[in-house]
């Protein structure tokens, strides 16, 4: 077992009332020495202070800072204005972690392009997942964890043909499935919303941790 200098465990404004719910979630929020509110910037204020609310109900003697999740992207949101555009979100945040979407269809909605639906052109077994998973929108999960699943998901993507596929995959999905279409990558940045931010708490904390506890008077 390895024991962390420092712990620092996010949370995500955008899906409150879960961080009691799910394991192993819920330890590495006991555990924290540090809690982070991201997307902060995307969520209602009264959101945001719900879940640093429940942050605190299971560990208050961590600090809790709020950050904003910055969308950062390969290629010029100006690129994608009016083009069809399909979104390749990550497969567990948009299916068992309940989001209908992510960062994928933010930033094409806000860059003005015509967000292509999958769903009328998704191939077995990817045609059953919008009855597991109703909440979704008009996204693509990659839920490609096997061969047969990686190559639905491409053919799903080819059926649709459209322009630009808009990837927001933790890995470079774009790659692993050999796709043809343009991609577009998106990811999310740190940014900090309070002070001190999350660098200078940090390099205080450890500074502390390094500090002799009984320091000689010598």
């Amino acid at each position: 077992m390895i024991r962390p200098d420092l712990s620092i465990c996010l949370a995500d404004a955008l899906r409150p009332a879960q961080a009691a719910a799910w394991h192993p979630g819920e330890a590495c929020v006991r555990m924290a020495d540090l809690l982070v509110v991201a997307k902060a910037d995307a969520a209602p204020p009264e959101q945001v202070e719900a879940v640093a609310s429940e942050l605190r109900q299971l560990n208050a003697r961590a600090p809790v800072l709020r950050a904003a999740s910055r969308l950062m992207a390969d290629r010029p949101a100006r690129e994608l204005c009016g083009r069809r555009v399909l979104v390749l979100e990550d497969g567990p945040s948009a299916t068992h972690g309940g989001l209908a979407s992510g960062a994928g269809l933010a930033f094409a909605r806000r860059a003005g392009a015509q967000i292509v639906d999958p769903r009328p052109f998704a191939v077995p077994p990817l045609d059953r997942l919008w009855d597991a998973y109703p909440h979704l929108g008009p996204v693509l999960p990659a839920v490609g964890y096997e061969p047969a699943q990686r190559a639905a998901l491409a053919a799903t993507i080819a059926a649709a043909a459209p322009e630009l596929v808009v990837v927001a995959t933790p890995i470079d999905a774009a790659r692993l499935l050999g796709l043809a279409i343009p991609c577009v990558r998106v990811r999310t940045e740190h940014v900090d919303l309070d002070e001190p931010g999350l660098l200078a708490r940090v390099e205080a904390m450890l500074a502390a941790r390094s500090r002799p506890a009984h320091p000689s008077g010598s």
